[in-house]
């Protein structure tokens, strides 16, 4: 799969890009909200993962918006964040997001998630 992810930490960049390519997923890191939003626009990933606390355009505004764009609109995504906010959640559930990760994660939980979309996604 071809996974773009959307995260300003560097850390937390790495780490992800790290996890996912040893999946043997292909990923497209991002650490600009508005870098990522167009790059999904242009080439539309396999899967989304979206840091919800972006600077400049939070992350539920970039899947809104992913969401609004007919060429993107159905491009599976995954939010993260460092806490659990219900009303987070809940919009997020709304835009069609398949799963919420909350920071600091477990790797193989990451995996597993992402995994597990990919079968439901196939």
């Amino acid at each position: 799969m071809r996974i773009l992810v959307a995260e300003e930490d560097t850390g937390t960049g790495r780490l992800l890009s790290s996890i996912l390519q040893r999946c043997g997923h292909h990923v497209e890191w991002k650490w600009d909200a508005a870098k990522a939003l167009k790059s999904m626009l242009e080439r539309p990933p396999d899967l989304a993962i979206v840091d919800l606390q972006l600077s400049g355009m939070d992350g539920l505004e970039v899947l809104s918006r992913l969401r609004s764009d007919p060429g993107t609109r159905g491009v599976p995504a995954m939010a993260i964040s460092a806490g659990f906010v219900k009303e987070q959640v809940d919009r997020c559930r709304a835009l069609g997001v398949l799963d919420f990760i909350v920071k600091p994660f477990n790797p193989a939980l990451v995996r597993h998630r992402v995994q597990r979309a990919a079968r439901m996604l196939s």
